[in-house]
């Protein structure tokens, strides 16, 4: 299913009100299968779905990061999910085991942008793959605004 722009992207960002109660059940449930005696291939499955899951407790489609071009006129552009620390530096973070799950998972941000601009990202990150977070975005062109703090420039 496409997701596309609209004018409700100029919205502000409002956090869901149950998040801090489900971020609690995914911290025990992420913990138990990061040191379970399972097979690295078993665990990467169940924690690039709680990856994903922390992306939609922060608003999915509707993030507090977003492009300048899903902003923008015209609408009804085709959006994705960008997460701006790259998935596979988080699963490597995960598996090693050196950071309590609140610090990485307060890393998994993402941003909207606009289906050109992920794809712009995505051939970036395979020329550049030492490359990560903010960064990216800057060296590609994209400004991002974070609409949790009226609309301000991050990039």
């Amino acid at each position: 299913m496409a997701f596309l722009s609209s004018p409700r992207h100029r919205g502000p960002f409002v956090e869901r009100p149950d998040k801090e109660n489900q971020m609690a059940y995914l911290y025990t449930i992420a913990k138990a299968i990061r040191f379970c005696n399972v097979p690295e291939v078993h665990k990467k499955r169940f924690l690039r779905e709680a990856i994903w899951k922390v992306t939609h407790l922060n608003r999915d489609f509707f993030g507090r990061y977003r492009s300048e071009g899903v902003i923008s006129e015209p609408f009804e552009r085709r959006i994705e999910r960008d997460h701006v620390i790259r998935k596979n530096t988080i699963m490597r973070r995960l598996l090693a085991g050196n950071e309590t799950l609140q610090t990485i998972f307060n890393d998994v941000i993402h941003c909207v942008t606009l289906r050109e601009e992920h794809l712009q990202l995505t051939q970036f990150d395979r020329e550049n793959p030492d490359t990560d977070g903010w960064d990216r975005y800057r060296r590609c062109g994209i400004a991002i605004y974070d609409f949790g703090k009226n609309q301000m420039k991050v990039t």
